[in-house]
């Protein structure tokens, strides 16, 4: 038996030396392909978003906003600088102007080269409405408010947990039973 042990463990020391070499020689691979990511696809007028362009270490990133009637913010300008892609890639903020309402396009360029396009809708938004009444012709009384929804579980909580105390009693009444007929 030792001797069947003695030859594995000379047998796998043989293998790791010979992979050992090769996977030092093992082909390198490849850049990833440049990509563009925007953290929304949707975004109010005047508001901000952030596109994240990645690539090959050390390339160079810049972001092209064309915005309808207007020009995106990009740190005053319509094609950014140029950014160092890192390993978490290049990131961008972009702030739509108030005046725009419609599809900004954003192009990412790594290198000098359009790499990736993406398409954000910029919407004007209305002020929100502090309170809903229902008319008064819809049944309900005048001034009333729109009913509360969720879900109160105080009582369904209050039988789940009475159903656990009685379950566990009957599991222990008949652990006592069957032992106590075990005695017999």
């Amino acid at each position: 038996m030792l001797r069947r042990i003695a030859i594995a463990v000379a047998a796998t020391g043989a293998a790791l030396a010979i992979a050992g070499p090769a996977a030092a020689d093992s082909p390198t691979y490849p850049a990833p392909a440049p990509s563009m990511g925007c953290t929304v696809t949707t975004v109010a007028a005047g508001g901000s978003f952030s596109c994240t362009i990645t690539g090959p270490e050390g390339s160079k990133a810049q972001l092209q906003v064309t915005t309808p009637g207007g020009n995106a913010a990009i740190k005053g300008t319509v094609t950014s600088a140029a950014k160092t892609i890192r390993s978490a890639g290049a990131r961008f903020d972009v702030t739509v102007p108030e005046t725009v309402s419609g599809n900004v396009s954003v192009t990412a360029i790594v290198d000098g080269e359009a790499v990736s396009s993406a398409r954000i809708t910029s919407v004007r938004t209305v002020s929100a409405v502090s309170e809903v009444r229902a008319p008064a012709d819809a049944g309900a009384p005048s001034g009333s408010t729109l009913s509360a929804t969720g879900f109160d579980g105080g009582a369904m909580a209050l039988g789940a947990g009475f159903l656990l105390v009685a379950g566990a009693a009957s599991v222990v009444i008949a652990a006592r039973r069957s032992s106590a007929g075990d005695r017999s």
